[in-house]
Parts: structure tokens; sequence; C-alpha cells
């Protein structure tokens, strides 16, 4: 295998090319990552909810890929965001709102950057990958705003990557899996 380097290893936008390599990349991270802290029908419902997931983020260049020099079809993790708008009163009330011509004093705008679809193969865990993605996610977000607030909903084993990135739990939810008992996922933000 080789180093973990980041002279060994590049990061690009993935592309619907990559796909079938993300999926197949997906489906091993969830089943071998998750393995201690999820059953294993949550693991089959979340492998299966896979499919097109992040297709939007991929056609907005929001979603990368980091390989190995030389190699760039070899997927060994993946990663991306996109921004959700709310606008905010000046009393702290949040109201999503599409058209918000009327900012002016009555609200201002804050946007949140979701982190979404960390992903890293089990062979190459615990070198940093996650970190790497989350920190160019956050920088290419702020390279399209000035100002930005950070938020993702991690599954309970990434939650260490996370607060290792400087997020703190904010919130719990919990989403209803086909065939599988709920998934409890951790709000953070930054």
């Amino acid at each position: 295998m080789e180093g973990s380097s980041d002279q060994n290893l590049a990061i690009r936008p993935a592309t619907t090319e990559d796909l079938p390599a993300l999926l197949s990349l997906m489906s091993i991270s969830v089943s071998r990552l998750c393995a201690a802290s999820h059953t294993e029908s949550q693991m089959c419902a979340m492998i299966q909810s896979l499919d097109g997931r992040y297709n939007e983020l991929i056609n907005a260049s929001t979603y990368f890929v980091i390989c190995p020099r030389g190699t760039p079809n070899r997927i060994i993790a993946s990663g991306g965001w996109n921004v959700s708008r709310a606008s905010y009163s000046l009393s702290g009330d949040m109201n999503p709102r599409s058209n918000l011509a009327a900012e002016g004093l009555f609200g201002t705008m804050a946007p949140t950057v979701q982190i979404r679809g960390i992903y890293v193969h089990p062979d190459w865990a615990r070198r940093g990958l996650g970190t790497r993605l989350v920190k160019e996610c956050e920088a290419a977000a702020q390279r399209q705003g000035s100002s930005v607030k950070f938020e993702l909903h991690s599954t309970v084993n990434a939650v260490p990557l996370y607060k290792s990135c400087g997020y703190s739990q904010a919130d719990e939810k919990f989403v209803q899996l086909p065939g599988a008992e709920d998934l409890k996922l951790v709000v953070m933000r930054k």
C-alpha cells in the first residue's frame, strides 16, 4: 500500500464517471467503519440509500475525491459540501425563504455550509484523509463567501473526526430508515 503523505495523494472534484467507484467506496466504508456503532440493518439501509445521494454536489463540483497520485481512478476517500441559506430576523427567529429581496435592516443572510458525505476506504482510515476533506470543503466554501457557518450530521462513529476538526455537538436527531431501526445522527456545528 502506498504512503499517505500529502505529496502521494491528489484531491480533485468528483465527476459522474466516478459514480461506480464512489458507490463502491461508500459501501465498504459504511459496512466496515460503521460496524462498531450501528446495527447490520442500519448499515444495509444506509448503503441502499447511497445511489444518487451526492449527484447534485458532483454536478456542482462541490464533491471531492482523494486518489493516490498516478491512479486518478482509484478513489480512497470522498466528501463534499453545499450551502443552505436561512434568513434570521433581528429577534433571532430563523425563517427559510427563497425570495430575500427585502433584507435591509430587517434581517441578515446567514449562509450555512453543510459538510456532506465524508467516506474513507477502511484500508486508508485514520490517516488524516477525512480531516483533509473537511478542510478542503471548508476552504472551498469560504472562497465562495466571506462569512459562513458550518454544520453537519454525523453518524456516531465519525463524531471524533469532526471534533478534531473543531466541530461541537449541537443536537441529536433520529432518521427513519426503511427496514431498520431509526439512525441516530449527531448535529455538529463550527
